[in-house]
């Protein structure tokens, strides 16, 4: 059999809730002498802490093993009935025997009276929906915050998933058309070439990283942005026209990873860009957010787009996380997208 330790809860139940009970149980016995008449007062309430003590443990292998029998949320009101009868139905026992023993060998002058016995009843029966009652409490509270800590577990695994799904939905297309503007950047420009190849090992050098945090600092979000774009402009050229306003405030905000590339990536997926129409993009932080505003632009077949299911997993991501939604509005010819940010004044994630 296991032995249950004492907690700093079982400890609260003895000074708060059993030792009052036991001077009321005490005084069923004796009356006004007990707490009057010192050779009565210690040798009874040493006898009832004795005996409370050893009958309280017998309550708390009851108590365990109820629990165990009945672990289901819908056997609550069928556990708390039967614990209070089986408790009840043992103080019934041992309050009989105890009244009868002292009346028996008169124990510090005890005799025998129904209105005693009770009494002694009626306390044991409050005193144990009291202990109960508290116990219960206490166990329905501790289920209460591990159910929190498993639910909170399981949205960080459900967001890793989700993060780990964005890298991989990252468009392969993108990767092999940048190997190719490398190819041909090498044979005419050799300079532009080189810092190509640098942009292009930044965006895979931190879309490669492997970190817990789902948030990363706006502004490693952004140079990371950066990057991309160079590699999406020197593909396109003048047809693509993307600017960046960054500011301090950058410096105190956090971002969900890759949250902006989703957007940026669907915007290129989405829409035609050719040489006779400019696409602009403006990518800015405002208050506590970042707008991204493009201009109103021809778009693909719907059926044609390889990042539909993207976005949705950063809208999901968002909602997970307890941010504010991502807006989406379109005035006139410019769209603009608003994406809430985290304010945190340091950094979530190690370089």
């Amino acid at each position: 059999m296991n032995i249950i330790k004492i907690s700093s809860k079982d400890v609260k139940v003895l000074l708060f809730i059993k030792a009052p009970f036991m001077a009321l149980l005490c005084y069923t016995f004796f009356g006004k002498a007990y707490f009057t008449n010192l050779k009565i007062l210690v040798p009874a309430t040493l006898a009832a802490v004795v005996l409370i003590i050893v009958f309280w443990r017998l309550h708390l292998y009851a108590d365990q093993f109820f629990r165990k029998k009945f672990v289901n949320s819908d056997q609550t009101q069928n556990r708390i009935a039967l614990s209070l009868l089986f408790h009840f139905g043992i103080d019934l026992v041992v309050i009989t025997i105890l009244f009868l023993w002292a009346d028996a060998v008169h124990f510090l002058g005890y005799t025998f009276s129904w209105q005693s016995y009770i009494s002694g009843l009626l306390v044991s029966l409050c005193d144990n929906v009291a202990v109960n009652s508290f116990h219960e409490g206490v166990y329905i509270f501790e289920n209460w915050k591990r159910t929190l800590i498993e639910a909170e577990e399981l949205k960080k695994l459900a967001l890793k998933n989700r993060l780990a799904r964005l890298r991989n939905q990252t468009d392969p297309h993108f990767f092999f058309n940048s190997i190719n503007t490398l190819s041909g950047l090498i044979e005419v420009n050799e300079e532009k070439a080189n810092r190509f190849l640098d942009e292009m090992c930044n965006v895979y050098r931190y879309l490669l990283r492997n970190e817990p945090d789902t948030f990363v600092p706006l502004h490693k979000e952004i140079n990371f942005i950066r990057s991309w774009i160079y590699i999406a402009q020197t593909r396109y050229g003048s047809s693509l026209q993307v600017t960046i306003q960054s500011n301090v405030q950058a410096q105190n905000f956090s971002v969900p990873r890759l949250s902006l590339l989703a957007f940026l990536e669907d915007m290129l997926d989405s829409h035609i860009i050719d040489k006779k129409t400019c696409f602009k993009v403006t990518i800015g932080v405002k208050n506590d957010c970042v707008e991204i505003l493009h201009s109103a632009h021809k778009r693909k077949p719907s059926e044609n787009y390889r990042h539909n299911g993207q976005i949705e997993e950063v809208k999901t991501m968002h909602r997970l996380l307890g941010l504010p939604p991502i807006e989406e509005q379109t005035n006139g010819n410019v769209k603009t997208i608003q994406i809430r940010l985290h304010h945190s004044v340091t950094d979530h994630e190690h370089l």
